[in-house]
C-alpha cells in the first residue's frame, strides 16, 4: 500500500503481476526475468546471488515508520 500510494502521488503507473508469500519465490521470478521487484532493503541485505542486482530507489523517495517493541522487563541503559 505504501508503494502504491507513492506511485499514485507522482502520477506514475505500476502494474502488479505477481504477489508472493515467500521471498524465494520472488527471487525466482526475478532471476527468471519474469518480474522486477520493489521490496524493503531488509530483504536484500544478505542477498548473495550474482543473478540478482539491487538498486536503491532515489526518486520518488520512500520513507517508512518503524516502532520499538520490548518485553515487560526494563531495558538496560544504553
Amino acid at each position: 500500500r505504501l508503494v502504491a500510494a507513492l506511485v499514485e502521488s507522482h502520477r506514475l503507473t505500476l502494474t502488479t503481476r505477481y504477489q508472493v508469500d515467500y521471498i524465494e519465490t520472488l527471487y525466482g521470478l526475478v532471476r527468471s526475468r519474469l518480474a522486477v521487484a520493489i521490496l524493503p532493503a531488509l530483504y536484500t541485505t544478505h542477498l548473495q546471488d550474482p543473478a540478482l542486482q539491487v538498486a536503491q530507489l532515489q526518486q520518488p523517495a520512500l520513507t517508512r515508520t518503524v516502532a520499538l517493541m520490548r518485553g515487560p522487563q526494563a531495558l538496560p541503559p544504553l
